[in-house]
Parts: C-alpha cells; sequence; structure tokens
C-alpha cells in the first residue's frame, strides 16, 4: 500500500515539475536570480487546489508562444500563497495572480485571474513595456 502512496505522489508531482518556472518558492532567491541575469521576474502566486491555477501551468503555460515569451524577457516564478513566504508589499485578492517585478523589487505591473493563451499574451504584453 505504501508503495501505491509513493507512485501516486510521484505522479502527482510531475504535473506541476515540466519545468516552466526558474524559481520556485523562494522570492529572495528569484530577486537575487534576476539581478545577476538583468532581466525582471515574471511572478506568479498559485496553490496546488486551485483549478485556474492548474489551468494556467498545464495549458497557458504549455503553449510555445507563452512559453517562449516569458523566458525570453523574464525569470518565471511562483509563490505558493499557503506555504511560502509573501512580499508585503504584493497584495492580492484571488488567485492566480501574476506580477512583474523589476530586477530590484519594484512591482512594474499585475494581472489577475486564468485566461487562454491569447488573451493572457495580449493582456501580459500591456504591462510589460520591455518586452521584446
Amino acid at each position: 500500500m505504501k508503495r501505491v502512496y509513493i507512485i501516486l505522489a510521484m505522479l502527482v508531482s510531475s504535473l506541476f515539475a515540466d519545468g516552466f518556472f526558474a524559481i520556485e518558492h523562494d522570492y529572495n532567491a528569484a530577486i537575487k536570480e534576476a539581478k545577476k541575469i538583468h532581466k525582471p521576474i515574471f511572478l506568479m502566486f498559485s496553490t496546488k487546489t486551485c483549478p485556474e491555477c492548474n489551468y494556467m501551468k498545464q495549458v497557458v503555460f504549455k503553449d510555445k508562444r507563452v512559453s517562449e515569451y516569458i523566458h525570453k524577457n523574464f525569470l518565471p516564478v511562483m509563490l505558493d500563497i499557503k506555504t511560502d513566504k509573501i512580499p508585503k508589499d504584493l497584495k492580492f485578492i484571488g488567485i492566480p495572480t501574476f506580477f512583474v517585478i523589476s530586477e530590484n523589487g519594484k512591482n512594474l505591473g499585475k494581472l489577475v485571474g486564468a485566461m487562454p493563451a491569447d488573451k493572457f499574451l495580449n493582456a501580459f504584453k500591456g504591462n510589460n513595456s520591455n518586452a521584446k
């Protein structure tokens, strides 16, 4: 029985370990890395049990256009609002919430909610005047 739980846990964790996010669970490490690579941060607030968040992770972020755009222009980071330390100055009401954070930690913009890839790209590009 224990073996079944281990296999189930591995399968569930593999749904989220697709490599989209460069850093998970550590905002301070993200700021250090952003300074090092001179890119702003694409920050997602999420939880494991949020259906809309999982839609974004499993569908939207797997869209090649979205993935290429985010990785070209940003350091993608995810924080779990239930388990990770959330910066006090980043206010949110619901999840998923997405922030653009400068390499110096300044909040440059925010998007709230799940949406299809085309709508996400159009809305997100509007929050990033430095996008290429």
